[in-house]
Formats: C-alpha cells, structure tokens, sequence
C-alpha cells in the first residue's frame, strides 16, 4: 500500500509539472481529494452502522492503515517505533483515538453534515488550548476572539432545537467535543513535531487508535454471537471496511502533504470542502436535509474558523 501511494503521488506530482501550477493550487488539488476520502469513510460507518459497531469499523480500518507501514517495518523493525518523548506521544496518540471514536459514533447519531463540521472545526479551539499548553499569545488578538465569537454563535443555532428538526443531543455532543479533544491532539503533536518526523507522528497516532479501540472490538466481535460474524464478513462490509481503510491512509498523508505546501491559514479552510461534499451526501442517500436557522450555524462556524485561520 505504501508503494501504490509512493507510484501514485509520483504520478500526480508529473501531472502538476506538466500543468505548471502552483504549490497553492496543488495543494488545493490534495485537499480535495483528502475531502472526498473524509467523505467516504463517513458514508461508509453511517452504512455500517446498522449492522456494525462504529468502533468496529474505527478498529478494522486502523489495522488497515497499519499495513501501510509494513515494508518500513520490515526493515526498521521495533526501531521504527522508537521516540524521543514516549509518554507524551502516547497521550497525544490515545486523544487522537479518543477523538476519533467519538467522531464515528456521532456520525451514526445524528447527519452527516453535522458531525463532520464539528470535527473539522478543531483549528478553532487550538489557539486557546495553544496559550495554556504552549504560552502561545494568538489569544491576545481581536481577530481571534472575533472569529471564536462567530463561531460559537453557529454552534449555539446547530445546538437550538427548532420546530420541525430534533437531532439527538448525546450525538450532537460527542460530535462537539470529538473536535476540543482533537484540537488538543493536534497541539501535541505541535510540540511532538520539532522532535519527530510526521511520519513517525501518524504511525504512533494509527497504532495507538488500533490498540485502544481493538479491546472493545474483539468483545463485539466475538461476544454478539454467530450473526455479527456473519455481517462483519460479508462481501459487502469487506470491500466498504478496506475501502475506508485506504481512504483514511490518503486522506491523512494528503492533508499532510497539502499543510507542507502552502499555509495552514490558505489550506485548512479547504477542509470544509468535505462538510459541503457530506452534505450532498446526507441529502440524497439519507434526505437529510439541515433547516434554515442550522445552515445559518453551520455558515457561521465555517466564517468564523476561516477567519481564525486567516489571522494567524
């Protein structure tokens, strides 16, 4: 797997030259593929979802992504996991899981659309979680409480209950803070990687996710009977658990690749490219589709991340 991707993104990166486009454009042209990978992997435990668990399809679809690093394992062995600050990346590894598991298990509880704003409005919390962690001083720009305020404001209209949309709140929360953990996460591995390679970074975040979440797995696997077997083995639950697993390998190392090639203020805003693609979604498989008073909220927390970004 790791080679397909290596011949592939040659492949892509000729086809850029030939194009001669920018190192912006192209990392526009990462992130949205990275947007339809997000895309699928929420499809496919939303489709799972009825017959297995989201941490199920969490679990299988990290040993997957494992696979990926076969052949560096082969010739590293043990060595490949070694670090300069173990315990901290473990902490960061198990929020990263933490956050993640919720984020899977929100998307079977309420739309699509819903739980994949939540969790790509991470940039917005790191800025304070980066003032208390890292004494970083962003927090003392009007910018960036402008931007908070806007957002919040959004999150308050998904949140209000209306007359005719109720959404179930436990999945709306777990949703919610799937993105402050992740947000947390990601401010570690901030300070992770002026010591480690990103590489490294992803390799202990998929490692960690998959021994984490493999405990309850194998409980429901192998403790709900003959059934669950036989759904979890199905033709159909294989090739959508692989597919999601190779979608989770490239939407991960594209958004690496797209943060290396331009800004994080000019990339990360691209991201929501995947709210609008799951939207889409939600609205013609699950005709879901959000009411005014949450589009509103879902535009303002949108503005007021792009906003953030942009500041800093």
């Amino acid at each position: 797997q790791a080679n397909l991707f290596l011949t592939d993104y040659g492949s892509i990166k000729s086809g850029y030259s030939l194009l001669n486009i920018s190192k912006t454009q192209q990392a526009f042209c990462l992130m949205l593929i990275a947007a339809l990978a997000g895309t699928w992997i929420a499809m496919a435990v939303k489709i799972l979802s009825i017959e297995v668990s989201a941490i199920t399809v969490f679990f299988l679809t990290r040993i997957i992504v494992l696979l990926g690093f076969t052949p560096e394992f082969f010739k590293q062995g043990f060595a490949l996991f070694k670090c300069q600050r173990p315990w901290l990346m473990i902490l960061m590894s198990s929020l990263y899981a933490i956050a993640f598991t919720l984020y899977f298990q929100s998307l079977v509880m309420v739309p699509l659309s819903f739980a994949s704003l939540f969790m790509n409005s991470a940039p917005l919390y790191i800025p304070l979680l980066a003032y208390f962690i890292l004494n970083d001083h962003a927090v003392k720009s009007k910018v960036f409480w402008l931007g908070l305020s806007v957002s919040f404001i959004g999150i308050l209209l998904i949140f209000m209950p209306t007359g005719t949309v109720h959404y179930s709140l436990l999945g709306m929360s777990l949703a919610f803070v799937s993105g402050i953990i992740l947000a947390i996460s990601q401010v570690l591995t901030k300070v992770l990687l002026k010591l480690e390679t990103p590489r490294k970074v992803v390799l202990s975040q998929v490692t960690v996710s998959a021994i984490l979440s493999g405990i309850p797995s194998m409980y429901l696997i192998f403790g709900q009977g003959d059934a669950h077997l036989y759904h979890l083995f199905e033709l159909k639950t294989v090739f959508i658990i692989l597919t999601t697993g190779i979608c989770s390998w490239y939407y991960q190392v594209l958004r690496a690749r797209a943060v290396q090639l331009a800004s994080v203020s000019i990339v990360m805003p691209f991201g929501y490219m995947g709210v609008i693609f799951i939207g889409i979604v939600d609205a013609i498989f699950w005709n879901v589709m959000p009411d005014f008073i949450s589009i509103m909220g879902m535009v303002l927390v949108i503005l007021g991340v792009i906003t953030l970004l942009r500041a800093n």
